[in-house]
């Protein structure tokens, strides 16, 4: 649910609770919001008791850890022109991490490193 100010969940819960007579749609309509925003927000206000967005639960745990990324940035020190196939095979020798190149590449992106090319195959 995209986030909605403070001041209009309580407005919304006030509605509901002013014109019971109103369907979800209604007040959806009312405050310019989806009416699964309007359902969300009302099992959050009955299950808790509070108007608060939940915290974010998180995502996908990150297939390179901190110790195994700075073992790649280190890599890239010692060899700036290696290949992302050749830094992914160190990686897999050196710290038993199996992953996509892909992956290599967007850890790379987020040192603020160049992006790299796959070598595909080429000797």
């Amino acid at each position: 649910m995209k986030t909605i100010s403070a001041s209009k969940r309580m407005d919304i819960i006030a509605a509901v609770e002013r014109y019971p007579s109103l369907t979800q749609y209604q007040i959806a309509l009312m405050f310019s919001i989806s009416r699964s925003s309007v359902k969300k927000l009302l099992r959050l206000y009955k299950e808790t008791g509070s108007l608060e967005p939940k915290l974010h639960s998180g995502g996908r745990v990150a297939s390179i850890d901190e110790q195994q990324r700075s073992l790649l940035l280190k890599r890239v020190e010692e060899k700036p022109h290696a290949t992302l196939e050749e830094l992914r095979d160190y990686l897999a020798q050196q710290a038993d991490l199996h992953v996509h190149i892909a992956t290599i590449s967007r850890a790379l992106q987020r040192a603020g490193l160049p992006r790299r090319t796959a070598n595909h195959g080429q000797k």
